[in-house]
């Protein structure tokens, strides 16, 4: 797999199906300071580069207060700000 080969995940379940019945060897934490990463690597000079890439979304609600109550209209749900990776 090569980095153009990026496409979503369901973040729900995602299994990491190359690590099974492999052994840690060590766990850094390491990367910059703009890309923080953790590296898992195995007995069998295998690794996981596993960058954190925040990402930022809008949680929007349209609501009216009343007599002290707040009351949503309508939830837009979370609305993606953009990919922040690059």
């Amino acid at each position: 797999m090569t980095e153009s080969d990026n496409v979503p995940v369901d973040l729900k379940d995602v299994q990491f199906i190359e690590a099974t019945g492999k052994t840690v060897s060590s766990i850094r934490w390491g990367g910059d300071l703009e890309r923080p990463a953790l590296e898992v690597r195995f007995t069998d000079g295998t690794f996981f580069w596993v960058e954190l890439i925040p990402k930022i979304a809008l949680a929007v609600r349209y609501m009216e207060r009343r007599q002290g109550d707040v009351e949503t209209i309508r939830d837009y749900g979370l609305i993606p700000t953009g990919d922040r990776a690059n």
